[in-house]
């Protein structure tokens, strides 16, 4: 029998083997606790905060949408790949804030006045009866001139006392009236800029216009005014229509104000809307203003805020996206902006239709029935060719100018009729012209091999494939001048002239005028004993009455090009542009004489700048009159060149008179003057100054 110690002795024994268990099954279970812990600690650790490579936008919440398609192509466009994690990605501990409240959408009054006057047009068109739009417009009695006021503080007196005055940036509507060369300064209206209503003024006063109740505003912080406003002026005299352009803190937005003149001593605003982007240009056809705009995404759009990414037009403040089925989206797009076009009625600013081309920017041409946009499209293709020693390696870049074409009818209905492609890319809306239905197009290409790998000689000498190849890269790498004529009923091409230029040459300038076409080509020169490279060009003229055989001639070369062609008096072609270097001016005539196309009579002035935009240039054809602004170099002040061309040669009838002021302000540009002729005078304008001058 066991002794009492020995069964104690056991018994703990038990005890003891029993706790050293349950010690090794707990820290059995802590162990794969802590493990699994850890395991949960490194999973969440790899889901928030390992790094992967994202583009920051997200699309799921608007695959539904109609603009989802649209919206992807933007994000690969602007949105630049980075490092991320979930944790980044999962916002767990931002807030949601939320928008403000849009403005309402203000109203229009409109004031039918009887026609007292005759309506006179002072633009070169493009196109007959499609009007352009202009910084002037006249009837038989007022010319309606639109300026730029800059912003700045005034010294005013008022009893005595002395205070600074803060003079708010604005477009100026001027008017004047004309009387067999009498002008007298009529009127002015101050037009602002279009801003939300809760930025207010900054100098806290109360705006009217256009709300119906007084705004209290504050000009942007950022504001700068545009080159590319324009007015139009009703047939029934009562209305301008002022295209103005604005780029502010809040963006770039062109407006559309409708301005009451029916009284011309006191114009008065009556309407305004907006188009989103910057101004590009505008047409007026009957009743109809077509407006066009280039709106440009930023980067990293906010897809919830339609403004960011999508063309918009209304009030500002309660503007509206056109839907997806008004936007034509290319597969190819290569940029991320709109060419936004619309037609508008001029009376009620109300939209008649609207479409958006994405990745179209600013080339526009209006015939008499259709509109036509374009795009320059780089293609790339490869070239490999077999070689003993290594294989001959090649790759091509081309340009091409894709050319979308929207016809219109009388009322302004769009009706997109789909896309073609030219080869080269186009110097300006000159380039295009329709006629009997045919397109002409004329075009520069600057196709290039942009690399290559490839072993000269072998132990034969160079393989005859491969020096075809090399052959060909020399003349592939020159620029080439080309004429094209595209059927627009299927987009063919029905007739071409390719290369006809000399080597090296660009198209400078365009004009197409019936049956014939006009291209004035150009090259630069660098003589090493000139500091000025030197421009050479000829001027060639094509007859396509005859599509099946098309022929031309040219003027061969002659010192400098031309940035602007049109017919002239007495069967005479008028080039305007530059002498032998970029500080010389050349007015010069070109007739075709037999198989010659000459030089019949040159003007030009050295040492000096000029405008250099189509419509600055004052050229009456009927009175043999050409005129523009000058700006001597190292002289001070700008002056207005008219010149007369009698049948033999060019004189100077006005030369070496200033404008005189009609107020404080005034900004020297060139490209803002103009002129037009009246009753035997020719009247000049450019901001606050005026100037006349009798000419017969």
């Amino acid at each position: 029998m066991r002794r009492s110690e020995e069964r104690t002795e056991r018994i703990l024994e038990k005890v003891k083997i029993k706790e050293r268990e349950k010690r090794k099954r707990r820290n059995a279970i802590l162990c794969a606790s802590l493990a699994a812990g850890a395991a949960l600690v490194l999973s969440v650790n790899l889901v928030l905060f390992v790094p992967y490579t994202v583009h920051d936008y997200d699309l799921s919440a608007y695959q539904n949408s109609e603009y989802y398609s649209l919206m992807s192509k933007i994000g690969e466009m602007t949105y630049s790949p980075y490092t991320t994690n979930n944790f980044e990605q999962w916002h767990l501990f931002e807030k949601q804030l939320n928008e403000g409240d849009a403005q309402d959408e203000p109203s229009a009054e409109q004031n039918d006045a009887p026609q007292t006057q005759r309506y006179e047009e002072v633009t070169n068109n493009q196109t007959a009866d499609v009007i352009e739009g202009d910084l002037f417009k006249r009837s038989s009695d007022y010319v309606y001139y639109l300026s730029q006021r800059p912003a700045e503080w005034k010294t005013v007196e008022e009893n005595g006392v002395k205070r600074q005055n803060y003079v708010e940036a604005a477009y100026i509507l001027r008017t004047y009236s004309i009387n067999h060369g009498v002008t007298r300064f009529v009127s002015e209206l101050a037009i602002e800029p279009q801003v939300l209503a809760d930025q207010g003024r900054s100098d806290g006063s109360a705006a009217k216009g256009f709300f119906d109740e007084p705004q209290v505003f504050h000009m942007p912080d950022y504001f700068t005014f545009s080159s590319n406003d324009e007015l139009y002026l009703s047939e029934d005299l009562s209305t301008v229509t002022a295209i103005l352009e604005e780029v502010h803190s809040s963006g770039i937005f062109t407006t559309i104000v409708s301005i009451d003149v029916s009284d011309p001593a006191a114009p008065r605003e009556i309407g305004r809307v907006a188009a989103s982007g910057s101004s590009v240009t505008s047409r007026m056809k009957d009743d109809t203003l077509f407006l066009f705009t280039r709106f440009s995404i930023s980067r990293e759009p906010d897809f919830s805020r339609p403004e960011e990414y999508l063309p918009q037009f209304g009030a500002l403040g309660n503007m509206q996206p056109l839907p997806m089925e008004d936007i034509y989206l290319p597969d190819d797009a290569n940029q991320a902006s709109y060419l936004l076009v619309c037609s508008i009625d001029p009376d009620t600013l109300a939209v008649k239709d609207a479409s958006a081309l994405f990745s179209y920017r600013s080339t526009v041409y209006v015939s008499e029935n259709n509109i036509f946009a374009t795009r320059e499209i780089r293609k790339t293709s490869e070239l490999r060719i077999p070689n003993p020693i290594g294989d001959a390696y090649f790759k091509y870049r081309y340009t091409y100018t894709e050319i979308y074409k929207i016809g219109f009818d009388g009322n302004g209905a769009f009706s997109p009729d789909g896309s073609f492609e030219v080869h080269g890319f186009l110097k300006d809306r000159f380039s295009l012209d329709e006629y009997q239905n045919v397109l002409r197009v004329v075009t520069t290409t600057d196709d290039n091999c942009y690399d290559s790998m490839y072993t000269y000689v072998t132990a034969e000498g160079v393989p005859d494939e491969l020096q075809k190849v090399l052959d060909r890269n020399k003349d592939l790498e020159r620029p080439k001048c080309n004429l094209y004529c595209i059927d627009l009923d299927d987009f063919s091409v029905i007739a071409s002239i390719e290369d006809f230029s000399d080597p090296e040459e660009h198209v400078e300038s365009v004009r197409f005028a019936g049956e014939k076409a006009y291209v004035c080509t150009a090259a630069e020169v660098y003589n090493p004993n000139v500091v000025l490279p030197e421009f050479l060009d000829p001027v060639f003229e094509f007859d396509l009455s005859d599509l099946d055989n098309i022929t031309w001639t040219d003027t061969g070369t002659l010192p400098g090009y031309s940035l602007s062609l049109i017919e002239f008096t007495d069967g005479t072609l008028l080039g305007i542009g530059y002498g032998e270097n970029a500080f010389t001016l050349k007015i010069e005539l070109y007739r075709r004489e037999g198989n010659q196309v000459n030089s019949v009579a040159k003007f030009e002035l050295e040492n000096c700048a000029f405008a250099g935009t189509f419509k600055a240039y004052f050229i009456n054809a009927e009175h043999g009159l050409v005129g523009l602004g000058v700006r001597r170099l190292r002289e001070e002040g700008e002056e207005y060149l008219l010149l007369r061309y009698d049948g033999t040669k060019f004189s100077e009838v006005g030369y070496k008179f200033e404008l005189a002021g009609g107020s404080d302000y005034y900004s020297g540009s060139l490209n803002r003057m103009r002129a037009c002729y009246a009753d035997g005078y020719v009247l000049m304008f450019c901001d606050s100054r005026t100037n006349v001058i009798y000419i017969g």
